[in-house]
């Protein structure tokens, strides 16, 4: 009975083995296993590195390429965040070597193949530990018009550690300043830039404390602003004239100076421009005239333009009509004798005008003998507008001369 029981068993074990083998290749055939390098690369880490040492440099460490089987439905499902890339320094010793790199993972479909590189060169000095002065370097100044004073740094020395080789290149470390647009105090916290004895930044040292604490007083000497010109004209055109227009080229100008008497200037006057007698227009180069303790940014002349032009006037004048284009047979007589002449202009051509400038006549020609209306017509000097003449028309008496 034993016996047959143990038959049984034996001949079910091998029937499921038999399937389970026959599945196995069933599944192998329709989703075959697939051999490749992952898409992505992985970063190394370094670990257990005795205390007192130091990695000179960990930038120039490679990534690792891994090479691995896995079914070829899951591959692009391989998450990189389940491989690790890593150095064990636990028994590193100062000095350049090869170490192993040691790639693991966690997804239990992978099967790791290889990896390039195998190995990393490592360079391990003694970590190193020196107090080195912080120096302030203003690279741009403060406006114009402002000073800034000496700067104040806390702490004024700092610790600088890191591998042997390159602590002892570092003389100092700096702080740069930018105070182009600062008008307040200046007061930050920045972080400090170790630089060897050559000026060139140190990279790959850790400072203590990360961050100085840097306060620069900065105080107003003068104060500066734009402000307009207004030209300054004294005295009186010719009899007849005026001032029509007055320029200034600039309109405005910068200046500087105690701050109090600066905020208090709405405007600057030119010098005196003298148009006394004058009978056109009138181009003079002026200085800006200024109170103490204020001058020009830049120093530079004004150009101020008057214009001078004749006033403008009208009067009436009682001029006689003349006869003209009258037959030489004939003789005429006017009725009224004079009109009134309204006459407008510049004043200094009106106040030199005469009767005798201006001419008023009636034309006879083709009238015969007897009593006639005849419209007048008025010329003058071109400068003038003869605006009316009254009467406009007259009675021109002709007849025959005796």
């Amino acid at each position: 009975m034993l016996a047959t029981v143990r038959q049984n068993l034996a001949a079910l074990t091998l029937a499921v083995t038999l399937s389970f083998l026959l599945w196995s290749v069933a599944v192998s055939q329709q989703n075959p296993d697939r051999t490749d390098f992952l898409p992505q690369t992985l970063a190394i880490r370094t670990e257990n590195l005795p205390t007192g040492l130091v990695l000179a440099s960990v930038r120039g460490l490679p990534e690792v390429r891994v090479r691995i089987t896995t079914p070829s439905d899951y591959f692009y499902r391989v998450r990189l965040s389940s491989f690790q890339a890593r150095v064990d320094l636990g028994g590193a010793t100062p000095g350049t070597r090869q170490y192993p790199v040691l790639v693991e993972t966690t997804d239990r479909r992978v099967r790791l193949l290889s990896w390039d590189p195998e190995q990393v060169s490592l360079t391990v000095e003694p970590l190193t530990r020196k107090d080195v002065s912080v120096r302030i370097t203003v690279d741009a100044d403060v406006p114009f018009g402002f000073a800034a004073r000496d700067p104040r740094v806390a702490p004024e020395v700092v610790a600088v550690s890191g591998p042997e080789s390159l602590v002892e290149t570092i003389t100092l470390v700096t702080v740069n300043l930018n105070l182009a647009a600062e008008r307040e105090p200046f007061i930050a916290d920045l972080v400090p830039v170790p630089r060897a004895t050559d000026g060139s930044a140190v990279r790959g040292v850790t400072l203590t404390p990360q961050r100085v604490h840097i306060e620069v007083p900065i105080e107003q000497q003068a104060a500066y602003r734009v402000v307009p010109i207004v030209p300054t004209v004294v005295g009186t055109p010719r009899v007849g004239y005026q001032v029509v227009g007055i320029a200034v080229d600039p309109t405005s100008v910068s200046i500087v100076g105690e701050p109090g008497t600066v905020r208090g200037l709405q405007f600057v006057q030119t010098e005196p421009v003298d148009v006394n007698t004058a009978s056109g227009d009138s181009i003079q180069s002026v200085r800006a005239r200024l109170p103490p303790g204020v001058s020009l940014v830049r120093e530079q002349t004004l150009t101020v333009r008057v214009q001078v032009a004749p006033l403008t006037g009208s009067q009436v004048m009682r001029v006689a009509p003349a006869v003209v284009n009258l037959s030489g047979s004939m003789r005429a007589t006017v009725a009224p004798g004079a009109v009134d002449v309204l006459v407008s202009g510049p004043m200094p051509v009106l106040l030199a005008l005469e009767p005798r400038d201006v001419r008023i006549t009636a034309d006879a020609a083709g009238l015969e003998p007897g009593v006639h209306t005849v419209a007048l017509k008025a010329d003058g000097p071109s400068a003038l507008t003869i605006e009316r003449v009254d009467p406009q028309r007259v009675l021109v008496t002709v007849a025959p001369r005796e």
